[in-house]
């Protein structure tokens, strides 16, 4: 198509024209001819972005060998959209937690638990959208692969603070699986959450006994089943609670991780949230790699320090807090015991 242009301005006009109006006109065409390409696809993703159309702005630069940082940009906000927890959603939610604790914060003898509410209103959009903890993953994928962290969208928000953000929303979705979370905000007991805490005590705590007696005030026993893995890449642990009944989680086989599940498989392989007092079989989110080590506790922890980048003090402040909240002993560091001792912490006050 260039070539033709350029070959029709050639014969019919250079004879009628001066040397410099050829030589802009030649500049423009091979100018238009080389970008093309980029200028239609970068406006079939504004196009697509204005639409509100992020699976197809996914599909499309997906679809692509290579990616410039902008376009890795667009992506992980592509990603993060697809999964309604935009920067500015997140931004809302951590503020919103923070004030809903502080109003009623002189009622209660604990109040530190902003962290929770945030992670019910995480929960509240898994529950309207199953595929969140996989399109922050993929989100955290994009941003991570901007060599420049400082560069900005078109927010301006930095690279940094957007994987931060994605980081902290992709485990906090993992913490929303352990159980309903908004029981812990109405004074209640999900025996479900204390369930994947007592396994997370042993688990992390006490991975080299394979049963433990009197973990937490809520948990009489926790047992590794040796005898019964399930594939060779993980095994079960059964939990015994005070309420007399049991209920199971997965852990890697070398038994140094708890596997990140949700509900169950019951006798018929049918989906079921009824734990059959430790009959049924825990049904994982994605796969054995997806832990509580590798999909909360380090994705915690690197959320944080990137989002602490902010130079929103609010926000920042918050998320301290958040980070202080879990952090028992101060460290700078969370780990999973912490994560297990916050859970049975927010349920005892």
């Amino acid at each position: 198509m260039c070539y033709f242009f350029f070959k029709i301005y050639l014969e019919g006009t250079l004879m009628r024209k001066n040397i410099m109006l050829f030589l802009l006109v030649v500049g423009f065409v091979f100018s238009a001819c080389n970008t093309d390409e980029t200028g239609e696809n970068n406006l079939k993703t504004q196009q697509m972005w204005d639409n509100a159309d992020y699976d197809g702005i996914i599909s499309l630069l997906e679809s692509k060998e290579s990616r410039t940082a902008q376009e890795n940009l667009k992506l992980g906000n592509a990603y993060m959209n697809a999964a309604n927890l935009t920067f500015s959603d997140l931004a809302l939610m951590i503020s919103d937690s923070s004030k809903r604790v502080s109003s009623y914060a002189s009622s209660r003898e604990y109040s530190d638990e902003s962290y929770a509410q945030f992670a019910q209103k995480i929960e509240n959009n898994i529950k309207e959208n199953p595929l969140v903890l996989e399109y922050l993953q993929k989100a955290v994928e994009s941003f991570s692969q901007v060599d420049d962290q400082t560069s900005l969208d078109e927010n301006n928000v930095s690279t940094s603070t957007l994987l931060g953000a994605a980081q902290t929303a992709q485990a906090t979705s993992a913490f929303s699986y352990l159980g309903d979370i908004a029981k812990l905000l109405e004074n209640g007991i999900d025996y479900e959450l204390m369930a994947s805490s007592c396994a997370i005590y042993h688990v992390y705590g006490f991975a080299d006994t394979q049963v433990l007696n009197n973990t937490t005030d809520y948990c009489l026993q926790s047992e590794i089943l040796e005898d019964k893995n399930l594939n060779d890449n993980s095994k079960e642990i059964l939990i015994t609670l005070t309420n007399g009944y049991s209920y199971k989680r997965l852990i890697t086989a070398n038994g140094l991780n708890v596997i990140l599940t949700d509900g169950y498989l019951d006798v018929n392989g049918e989906r079921t949230f009824d734990a059959a007092n430790g009959v049924n079989t825990p049904y994982m989110v994605a796969d054995e790699s997806l832990t509580i080590q590798s999909a909360l506790v380090m994705t915690l922890n690197e959320g944080f320090e990137n989002i602490l980048s902010l130079t929103q003090e609010e926000i920042s402040d918050e998320i301290q807090k958040f980070r202080l909240e879990i952090d028992g002993d101060n460290s700078g560091v969370i780990d999973a015991i912490e994560i297990s001792e916050y859970i049975n912490l927010q349920i005892n006050n």
